[in-house]
């Protein structure tokens, strides 16, 4: 059975939940807080929102995560 609209998918990292950390860089960008999210078509899922930069400036951050979840897209 396919689960009903808002159920958790359980192919979606560990039980249908997980933990994107967004890596630090050379900027020090850190602290994602996630505003929106979107499936691809591909099944990949991209996430935005607001990251803090070192100097404790407000950046926008993007990530795309694989289809499962599991990790950020190397691509």
């Amino acid at each position: 059975l396919a689960p009903a609209a808002g159920d958790l998918d359980p192919t979606f990292g560990p039980g249908g939940t997980g933990r994107a950390v967004y890596p630090f860089d050379e900027d020090g960008f850190r602290n994602l807080q996630v505003r929106d999210v979107a499936v691809q078509a591909d099944g990949r899922v991209v996430v935005v929102g607001g990251v803090r930069d070192a100097a404790g400036a407000n950046r926008i951050g993007v990530m795309r995560l694989l289809a499962d979840g599991t990790s950020l897209d190397p691509t």
